[in-house]
């Protein structure tokens, strides 16, 4: 299903493995550009329920009109993120089309996540410290907002600290929830104690606000070291704490 080792896109970049489990929307990539010769992440939108790989590494549609759908909003959502240039957000440094999918390379951060961060904080933090570190995460967001851009997928592993010194927040992820809503596969794409519950509704639900209540979680997060209780439908919240 993924892509082998070596293989070799748009004559430039040379796959080394794959990070982490190939998700439900796309699958995630190590490689190395040997333009810049430098090491990048390359995500390949590639939704497990609507298609397959051929033997040429092409991707075949199972489910043409679902799979031509996420892949627009996948182009879109890329398109946008390389025009989109803020200090705490990682730079779209380019995006392609090749094997009948599209990819989109970003920088590979080397530092540690928001997670291992307040580990080696106790846990958690105080409120002044915390809202010292979401506050440029904030400012990132802001300015992804103003191009249309939703992240969709906020939590304490999308933030990540380059060097150990600026807090980055990795990519926007709203392309994998329009697609997840159609395709089925929310639960996939949820990040428990994160995720708002408008997320399992229809496209018109998600917007800035979304990030907004996934702010407050991480806030919450990083000041008691828990995550919020999921919540699924909006009724849900009538039974919160």
């Amino acid at each position: 299903m993924v892509l082998q080792e070596s293989t070799i896109l748009q004559g430039r970049y040379n796959i080394q493995r794959v990070l982490g489990e190939a998700g439900p929307i796309d699958i995630t990539y190590l490689a190395t550009d040997n333009q810049d010769d430098k090491d990048v992440i390359i995500r390949e939108y590639f939704p497990i329920a609507l298609a397959e790989r051929e033997e040429n590494d092409s991707c075949k549609a199972l489910e043409p009109d679902a799979y031509a759908y996420g892949l627009a909003e996948y182009e879109l959502e890329g398109n946008a993120l390389q025009r989109l240039a803020h200090p705490n957000i990682t730079p779209c440094t380019d995006q392609f089309n090749e094997n009948e999918t599209i990819y989109r390379v970003s920088e590979r951060l080397i530092g540690i996540s928001l997670r291992a961060y307040l580990r080696q904080s106790g846990g958690k933090v105080s409120e002044d410290a915390a809202l010292d570190l979401i506050w440029p995460i904030m400012e990132g967001l802001e300015s992804g907002h103003q191009f249309g851009l939703v992240h969709g997928s906020l939590s304490e592993t999308s933030v990540f600290f380059d060097r150990g010194k600026t807090p980055k927040l990795f990519n926007f992820h709203a392309a994998r929830l329009f697609t997840a809503q159609l395709t089925g596969n929310i639960k996939e794409v949820r990040v428990k104690g994160f995720s708002p519950p408008e997320i399992k509704s229809d496209r018109e639900q998600i917007g800035s606000w979304s990030d907004v209540y996934s702010v407050a979680a991480l806030i919450y997060y990083m000041m008691t070291g828990r995550a919020l209780p999921t919540v699924i439908y909006p009724s849900h919240h009538e039974r919160l704490l």
